[in-house]
């Protein structure tokens, strides 16, 4: 067998197996096969980016450590959420944590028992607050597979709550300079591949309230903090930086994101309404346009919420692309297989199958994608044996649409890739694989490897 080398860098197979196991899965039938295998488990923002990203760091020689947290649910109720600190020198300086920990659909049990009206992400913003509590600098959050669509009204409303200036709780966390991260590192400065986020494409968001927070009119009260997450006259420092799958618009976030959580036309409705209000609200109060980032609408207008606060909105992808050095891993590699539970046109719109097969073939590097399930209405694909399919990636796929919103969207049309794509289902059929999806991908990644080692 000839020396080769394989990137394994899968998203999770929503409700079967995380990303690091399918990446295991992948990189023992390569090892088999007596083929190098860099094991880069992926996420784009959605649920279970937290664990994905310390994962991959692990996979890398960089560990983390686990915080659980009692917040409010999304139903108002005590649950357990957790956040995980990477510690890249003697003192924890990055808290890595999901909305979903807090705010979870999943929490509520699934959509059937969600209240789409009452939902509340206010157990994100005690989860936040608790990591800034605790002497974190930086956040990075992950907006997917939320409960609600209040817009962030919970999260900011405790946010600014625990920081009232007048009663000032955590006075500690005061004296850091301006544009610091709160352990003396300077914005811009060079940073430990852990913390390595800096440098990811930074959505045009208007205002830089980090260099000219004090001059937003009516700096009073909750508008106070603003000011604050900015340029550290309260927060030491702290950058919020939250992470998008989608670059949904703030007012479509009831429109695109509701009906998934249980809510009827009529409660879209009311939501879309609800919506309209709290952009008025972030843009007079908070000086923020939450309508015009893309992501704004990520988590039902989470990603807006907190970008009224000051967090920047980077797609997901690009966050743990740069923190293991994606491109430079593909440098050399034979081939890169990712994957997801199902392949179909959402695929390519910011997540990690289409960012995957945009950033191998930018290196020309062959992809091999292998999906729980596959939407045969997918352009360019065409079926060649039982569940084994090529595809001509079209254009207007492949353009890079991580950093925009559906409205933006134009097709590159001088872009087009060549994939493999196995379906699990088809290929083993729906009982194997869903019961015993990581022996499939097993299975799938050998007849993978020995096709395109031939």
């Amino acid at each position: 067998m000839i020396s080769a080398r394989i990137i394994a860098a899968p998203d999770s197979f929503k409700e079967t197996a995380p990303a690091i196991q399918i990446v295991h899965a992948i990189c023992e039938s390569a090892s088999r096969l007596g083929i190098e295998c860099d094991p880069t488990p992926m996420s784009d923002g959605g649920e279970g980016f937290a664990q994905t990203y310390v994962s991959a760091l692990e996979e890398h020689g960089i560990f983390y450590s686990r915080h659980p947290v009692t917040v409010a649910g999304p139903a108002g109720k005590p649950v357990e959420a957790v956040y995980y600190t990477v510690d890249p020198g003697s003192t924890p300086r990055l808290a890595i944590m999901d909305c979903a920990s807090a705010t979870g659909l999943a929490l509520v049990g699934g959509a059937r028992c969600n209240d789409p009206l009452a939902a509340t992400s206010r157990g994100v913003g005690e989860l936040i607050m608790a990591a800034i509590t605790a002497g974190i600098r930086q956040i990075l959050i992950g907006l997917g597979g939320s409960a609600c669509t209040d817009g962030g009204l919970g999260a900011v409303q405790v946010i600014t709550e625990m920081y009232d200036p007048r009663s000032n709780p955590v006075g500690s966390l005061d004296g850091d300079p301006v544009g610091s991260l709160g352990d003396g590192t300077k914005a811009g400065a060079a940073r430990d591949p852990a913390t390595d986020v800096a440098g990811q494409a930074n959505v045009d968001q208007g205002k830089d309230l980090s260099k000219d927070g004090n001059t937003v009119d009516g700096l009073t009260g909750r508008t106070t903090v603003v000011a604050a997450v900015n340029t550290g006259k309260k927060l030491g420092g702290v950058e919020l930086i939250a992470c998008y799958d989608v670059g949904t618009a703030f007012l479509d976030a009831a429109r695109v994101f509701a009906p998934q959580k249980g809510a009827t036309a009529e409660q879209v409705d009311i939501l879309s309404q609800r919506l309209v209000d709290l952009a008025h609200y972030y843009k007079t109060d908070y000086g923020i346009d939450v309508n015009a980032l893309a992501g704004g609408g990520a988590a039902g207008g989470l990603g807006g919420g907190l970008a009224a606060l000051g967090a920047r909105l980077v797609p997901g992808f690009d966050t743990i692309a740069n923190a293991v050095r994606l491109q430079e891993r593909m440098a050399g590699a034979i081939l890169v297989i990712t994957g997801e539970g199902r392949l179909d046109t959402t695929s390519f719109e910011g997540k990690v199958v289409g960012r995957i097969i945009r950033t191998a073939h930018d290196q020309d590097v062959p992809v091999a994608v292998i999906a729980g399930s596959v939407d045969h209405g997918l352009p360019g694909l065409e079926h060649s044996d039982v569940g084994w399919f090529s595809m001509e990636v079209p254009a207007k796929l492949l353009a890079d649409r991580s950093a925009m919103m559906p409205s933006q969207m134009s097709a590159n049309q001088t872009c087009q890739a060549s994939v493999q794509v196995v379906s699990l289902v088809e290929r083993y059929g729906s009982a194997r694989a869903l019961g015993d999806t990581l022996g499939c991908v097993k299975d799938a990644t050998t007849s993978i490897l020995t096709g395109h080692t031939c």
